[in-house]
């Protein structure tokens, strides 16, 4: 129990990510050694909501991905992603969401030439990232195409 506890009781302190994945990573290869069932979907989005509060948007649209796929990712290609949104987005992992929030009109993405995102959160490029509640709206506004209206010569 105390295995499970350990593992539980794993925080991410908002500083330093590395000693955090680990501590997790650790703690779920601790939990597997006793043949204790945890289920890789709690595994998933548990690290999610640890993270959260330091990435708050990289969670959101990670967890609407999850969602439309079949078999979860390994916590380890999840953790991978994990460092490289820290990466791109070069998070001085000290801030606070709030600061973070203010830089969504710094990202410009290099697919569809967009301000607010980059290109591996582009839903032109990646539509399997866009929302379920978005999805309806994005499509009746392609339908509703402007009318182009002739000059009679």
């Amino acid at each position: 129990m105390a295995t499970y506890n350990k593992w539980a009781l794993c925080q991410y302190d908002h500083k330093n990510l590395q000693a955090f994945t680990d501590a997790y990573s650790q703690a779920l290869f601790d939990i597997d050694a006793l043949d204790i069932k945890l289920d890789q979907e709690i595994r998933v989005y548990e690290l999610l909501n640890r993270i959260s509060k330091s990435f708050p948007t990289w969670v959101k649209i990670k967890q609407e991905s999850l969602r439309t796929i079949e078999t979860l990712p390994s916590i380890d290609d999840v953790i991978k992603s994990l460092y490289e949104e820290a990466q791109t987005e070069k998070h001085d992992l000290y801030r606070d969401t709030t600061y973070l929030a203010t830089r969504r009109n710094n990202k410009v993405c290099t697919h569809c030439k967009r301000n607010g995102h980059f290109e591996k959160f582009c839903w032109k490029k990646h539509p399997e990232l866009i929302p379920e509640h978005m999805k309806g709206r994005l499509r009746a506004e392609k339908d509703e195409t402007p009318v182009q209206h002739h000059a009679d010569f």
